[in-house]
């Protein structure tokens, strides 16, 4: 009904129970806060490696009219090695001053209109970072969801930083990215730990009426970016938006997963939040990992339970292989997870309950 359609679907009622459900912003500043990083990915680098010209320019002038702050000033503050507390507690002061003077004429607190694409650099969130090195604790307690539709695909590249596990931090009322396609054929999931996101989705074919850009904005996975605002009550800015059929939307909660198919969306942060990301890939012609480089990566990070991740997607997946020579390779490499990380698995303990 839903992944062979390209629809997205809220999933509710099914995490309750999870371990993971105890994390919160307070909770990571206490576990993961001391851990550094930095925030410079995907938009802002693509728009980092832009030529000097009016392009740039014309960004420049955005930020300092719209928050006072420079373009090269953004991007260093991005880059800027900080710790995860520090970055949760610049969130978390922003929001206050949000609601504590709403009407502000303060360029540094105003709510800017996303009709440019400077809109999105400022002000600063995680967007799409990976958890394993950015908060192994929360790694520790992640589940992989039964519902993401398996294939042993996603074990030849379980360890590829693009599908690994995500997290997303983000003051209210914030959004970190454009209306969007992703470069390479995907579908993903997002766990909701604290807030709310509302999102709309329309399919490819809806693309000629998103206003899409073409910048030079291309990120690292390859992205299309639009700058389609369905979020606005103005559609005179945009009138052509209307023609996109076939569009769905609706708000996420916490505890609740949203089923994110191939197609273009685009997701508003309505209160401060934290959510985890799953990703599938779909297309079948991208490179396969070698397996025992992959069990070398395993074997590093048997500490955070990486293994015990790559065991549930094995496992599922297991169900639903389609052929012998599918089962016998995820045996295998069951198998092999037992070797390196001592006794985290073996090939006949995998049950329903996995």
């Amino acid at each position: 009904n839903y992944h062979m359609k390209d629809k997205p679907v809220i999933i509710t009622n099914y995490t309750d129970d999870w371990i993971v459900r105890r994390w919160s912003l307070d909770v990571m500043k206490m576990e993961c806060g001391h851990i550094r990083t930095s925030i410079l990915e995907r938009l802002p680098r693509a728009l980092a490696a832009l030529p000097p010209g009016p392009v740039k320019d014309d960004i420049n002038r955005e930020l300092m009219e719209s928050f006072n702050i420079s373009f090269g000033s953004v991007l260093a503050e991005m880059g800027k090695k900080r710790s995860l507390y520090e970055f949760i507690e610049i969130f978390q002061h922003h929001q206050q001053q949000q609601q504590q003077n709403p009407t502000t004429n303060n360029k540094d607190l105003r709510q800017p209109s996303f009709q440019h694409i400077s809109h999105y650099l400022w002000p600063m969130e995680i967007h799409d970072k990976g958890i394993l090195t950015a908060c192994p604790q929360l790694f520790k307690d992640l589940i992989y969801p039964k519902y993401i539709p398996r294939h042993p695909i996603s074990l030849n590249h379980i360890w590829d930083k693009f599908l690994h596990p995500r997290m997303f931090v983000a003051p209210a009322l914030s959004r970190a990215y454009p209306t969007h396609r992703h470069g390479q054929p995907e579908h993903s999931m997002l766990l909701m730990l604290q807030g709310r996101k509302h999102f709309v989705h329309w399919p490819n074919d809806a693309a000629e009426h998103l206003y899409e850009i073409k910048l030079g904005t291309q990120t690292e996975t390859g992205d299309r970016v639009f700058m389609a605002n369905p979020f606005t009550n103005d559609s005179s800015q945009q009138p052509d938006m209307v023609k996109a059929q076939g569009g769905y939307e609706g708000v996420v909660h916490e505890g609740e997963l949203l089923y994110v198919p191939r197609g273009i969306h685009i997701i508003k942060n309505l209160d401060a939040v934290l959510a985890v990301g799953y990703v599938h890939q779909l297309d079948e012609k991208v490179k396969t990992w070698n397996y025992d480089d992959s069990f070398k990566r395993a074997g590093k990070h048997c500490d955070v339970s990486a293994p015990k991740y790559l065991r549930q997607v094995a496992c599922y997946s297991l169900q639903d292989a389609s052929n012998s020579a599918a089962e016998e390779d995820l045996r295998w490499i069951l198998a092999r997870l037992n070797e390196t990380c001592d006794g985290v698995t073996s090939e006949d303990q995998c049950t329903l309950d996995d």
